[in-house]
């Protein structure tokens, strides 16, 4: 593939499919999936930029421009258009999160009960605006020693009505699959107890609105609903 001309945010660069390059500057590529690949501009910046397969829907003008309205702390959304000259939606760019060896799991007992809020907090602002995230699992998250960050929601979808118990349901099945199982398996007595336990713990959490902001500390949750 020949290089195509991508203007963003009032800068050019040069892409072949695989190479994202300015200047003959060639950029970092940090992680590449179905329907793009993703490059470090700088220690602020990152381009999604789409590849010419078609296998996933990709964001259209409009629900990029949406979504950079939306102030969010703990997903990162998209921020600016990446187009061609011919002004064809090419990806867009989004804030960089740096990575540590620090895990989620790593954090405070205190800590990972205030930075799950957060991430709450974010999906009830896009239930609000009408829009729905189509994935929410912890291989689509970054960890470094502040927080935990949300970069890969999947698809985002604009609806025509309030969103938010479909968002607040995909938290609670976040908040079960990626978060109290691992608990269940290091706290647990008896597996399979506890393991139905979940199960019908799952199933009241992803049946209803409520989000779990009982969850004063770890240790509590599991000695009252698992051990």
């Amino acid at each position: 593939m020949r290089n195509i001309e991508l203007f963003c945010n009032n800068k050019k660069f040069l892409y072949d499919g695989y190479e994202l390059k300015k200047d003959n500057v060639l950029f970092e590529e940090m992680g590449e999936g179905l329907e793009s690949r993703v490059f470090k501009i700088d220690d602020e910046t990152v381009l999604k930029v789409y590849k010419t397969s078609n296998e996933k829907e990709k964001l259209d003008e409009d629900m990029i421009e949406e979504l950079s309205d939306i102030e969010t702390n703990r997903i990162v959304l998209p921020k600016e258009i990446i187009k061609t000259k011919d002004g064809e939606v090419k990806g867009y760019s989004m804030d960089y999160v740096e990575e540590t060896e620090t895990k989620f799991f790593d954090f405070t007992k205190e800590k990972i009960i205030r930075e799950l809020k957060l991430l709450k907090n974010d999906l009830i602002k896009l239930g609000k605006n009408n829009v729905e995230i189509g994935d929410l699992r912890e291989e689509n998250t970054i960890s470094n020693d502040e927080s935990f960050y949300l970069i890969d929601c999947g698809d985002y979808l604009k609806k025509e009505s309030e969103t938010t118990i479909f968002n607040i349901r995909l938290f609670n099945e976040f908040l079960i699959d990626d978060f109290l199982s691992s608990i269940v398996f290091d706290n647990s007595r008896d597996l399979r107890t506890s393991l139905d336990k979940l199960i019908k713990i799952r199933h009241r959490l992803t049946t209803g609105e409520f989000i779990g902001d009982y969850l004063e500390t770890v240790n509590e949750f599991v000695r009252r609903k698992i051990c």
